[in-house]
């Protein structure tokens, strides 16, 4: 996803998701979110979504390792 034109929106990645019942109980107290790269934030706004409708009032937090930035400069660019 992260070099691709196109994203999908948030909703249309939700609509991916499922929430399996059997695992619902008992009701977590916070929800973590992993994820390696944080480009448009898309994926995790999606999984937040989907997650809270489920679970609502439960805390839902994001943990990423790295930022990408898609407008900025590639490092290339400072090459002589």
């Amino acid at each position: 996803m992260h070099d691709k034109e196109n994203r999908p929106t948030p909703e249309q990645i939700q609509a991916n998701y499922a929430i399996d019942e059997a695992i619902r109980d008992p009701v977590p107290q916070v929800i973590g979110l992993f994820d390696d790269v944080l480009t448009t934030g898309a994926h995790f706004r999606a999984a937040s979504t989907a997650l809270q409708q489920s679970f609502p009032g439960v805390r839902i937090v994001g943990l990423f390792i790295a930022r990408r930035v898609p407008e900025a400069a590639d490092i290339e660019d400072f090459e002589p």
